[in-house]
């Protein structure tokens, strides 16, 4: 059903049974002790690294092992601003970012048990050094857990200048600090419009199906998209980089998602940032972008797919990040099957567009919406189930011969901090409409696709002076990705190490995994043992020298006896 599905948050605490607050019994947990594992404590230019850390008092070691998701946002991707006047700026590409958005895995270890592999990260590292700081999503058997920084100073870029690292388990988290009941429950709906942009359950698609999930990709595809941010949401934020940053967190964890279930990445093609002032004038094309009294999330998404259908840019989608959340409850609402539709369909079938309301559950509300654009239903719930509601025509069951999914899955019409995944139905039936073409993925594009289009789609494309080292360059320390000593020999035109001087040496003390580098303590004791020998042979040489002449010197002085 190409309708209409809206996303309702649960406002309340969740309190654990048996009063643990997941795994540790607390709130929040400190992490202790972190440090990035590289000879220089620093990540640019890495294609992998990790991060290791303690769980405060509970002596359990952590390791995020990471490696930098250059999918997701590159030096091309573009951003325009949008003014008071609702006056919009040409396209730039993004500032150069002082932090690095990462992806990976999470590996615990117990004292006298070995390292294992217990769930996935999304992390953005603000700080390098030798007490880094990040910030992001990541799972431990399941479980999510938020980190975030207890800043004691900030920058007017946002980044953190002091602080520490809490640990928040997802069933801890709460958006009101009231215990309270789920709000306005609601599934994909029909919503009486004008007859050219009517939302209406005429159907057009398969039913959900159990099928297989090898439906879906063999290689993975890119979905790029586009984000704009309207004058609530800015508001919501103390500067234009603290906005983009939590937008980039948002998207790279949900993409996780979507990266495991469908072989999917999300990726951010554009971005438009409005200010925060909101003005009431409904001149231009920009009408969406309007104080929170003009309309609620369905008025914003007409006047968002309106002017969606004015910009033609190849993108899969695009999102309105809002800080408009209606008292009902509602937190998203998105239009169904209209991934790559820059158009209004027939039937008022929608375009590839949704929005997403500022909340503690932002990256699974992303998701959802984000999975509807690619065809999926609500699961289905003890409400849908017990209304004798058929589950194979307007919502997930948990299997064939089970209905309710329990709320335990992303596509439940209520959001949970705790929710990590898509359903096996969710999965399959995506992938089944994948496979019958029966939702449009032409715009998405493959590793080689992105290879031969080059500049036509917004990947890194060996520019120097971007801080990533890629393919021709020995070394890029642009925006201030190098310590010091690597910055003054690495050529700023060129990329290339320069040979003068003592940086003849810097191909081997780079941060590019040299043998040296991976054995630096050994290389010192190897280094300080051959300097002692050499001293010792020359000692044992000088010895050698004045007692053999001290012994020529015995027998004249026997003769003159």
């Amino acid at each position: 059903m190409k309708g209409l599905c809206s996303f309702a948050a649960l406002l309340a605490l969740y309190v654990p049974s048996s009063g643990a607050a997941g795994l540790f019994g607390e709130s929040s947990i400190r992490l202790s002790h972190p440090v990035i594992n590289t000879p220089s404590h620093t990540i640019a230019g890495r294609s992998g690294f990790n991060i290791t850390a303690e769980f405060g008092r509970y002596n359990q070691q952590v390791a995020f092992v990471l490696e930098p998701n250059r999918d997701l946002i590159t030096q091309e991707t573009r951003i325009r601003y949008l003014d008071s006047g609702q006056n919009i700026q040409d396209a730039n590409t993004i500032p150069g970012q002082s932090y690095h958005v990462t992806k990976g895995a999470v590996w615990t270890k117990l004292p006298g048990q070995p390292w294992g592999n217990v769930g996935w990260a999304r992390l953005m590292v603000t700080r390098e050094g030798p007490s880094p700081l990040f910030e992001g999503t990541f799972t431990i058997s399941d479980e999510v857990f938020e980190v975030q920084t207890q800043r004691h100073d900030a920058g007017s870029s946002g980044t953190a200048k002091g602080g520490e690292l809490k640990v928040y388990p997802a069933s801890a988290i709460d958006s009101t600090g009231e215990a309270g009941l789920a709000l306005n429950r609601t599934g994909c709906m029909t919503t009486p419009g004008s007859a050219f942009h009517k939302r209406q359950s005429l159907s057009t698609e398969a039913a959900p199906a159990f099928g297989s999930s090898s439906d879906c990709f063999d290689t993975k595809r890119v979905a790029y998209m586009g984000i704009a941010i309207d004058c609530s949401y800015r508001s919501l934020f103390d500067s234009d980089a603290d906005a983009r940053r939590n937008v980039i967190n948002v998207v790279n964890t949900a993409s996780v998602v979507f990266e495991n279930s469908f072989n999917i990445a999300l990726a951010l093609q554009d971005m438009v940032m409005s200010e925060s002032e909101c003005s009431n004038s409904t001149s231009g094309a920009h009408q969406w972008n309007m104080p929170c009294s003009t309309g609620d999330l369905n008025w914003r998404l007409n006047k968002f797919g309106d002017w969606r259908t004015t910009v033609q840019d190849g993108n899969a989608f695009w999102t309105l990040m809002t800080g408009c959340v209606p008292p009902a409850g509602e937190v998203g609402v998105s239009w169904v099957g209209q991934t790559c539709k820059t158009q209004y369909g027939m039937f008022g079938s929608g375009t590839g567009a949704n929005v997403v309301a500022h909340s503690k559950t932002e990256w699974q509300v992303f998701a959802h919406e984000s999975a509807h654009m690619f065809g999926a239903n609500h699961d289905c719930s003890s409400d849908s189930c017990s209304s004798n509601q058929d589950p194979s025509g307007d919502c997930c069951p948990l299997s064939s011969s089970v209905c309710d999914a329990n709320e335990e899955y992303l596509m439940n019409p209520i959001a949970h901090k705790r929710i990590t995944g898509f359903s096996v139905c969710t999965v399959r039936s995506i992938c089944s409409k994948i496979n019958q073409a029966a939702i449009d993925t032409q715009c998405l594009v493959t590793p080689k696709e992105v290879e031969e289009l080059g500049d036509k789609v917004n990947l890194p494309d060996g520019q120097c002076g971007n801080g990533i080292v890629e393919t021709g360059e020995a070394c890029d320390c642009g925006g201030d990705s190098c310590v010091e000593s690597e910055a003054r020999c690495c050529d700023p035109t060129t990329c290339q190490w320069k040979d003068e001087g003592y940086c003849s040496l810097s191909q081997y003390y780079s941060g590019n995994s040299s043998w040296i580098d991976n054995h630096k303590s050994l290389f010192i004791g190897l280094v300080a043992g051959l300097g002692s020998l050499v001293v010792l042979l020359v000692a044992l040489v000088f010895f050698v020298l004045v007692l053999r002449k001290r012994r020529k010197q015995r027998p004249k002085e026997a003769a003159l006896q």
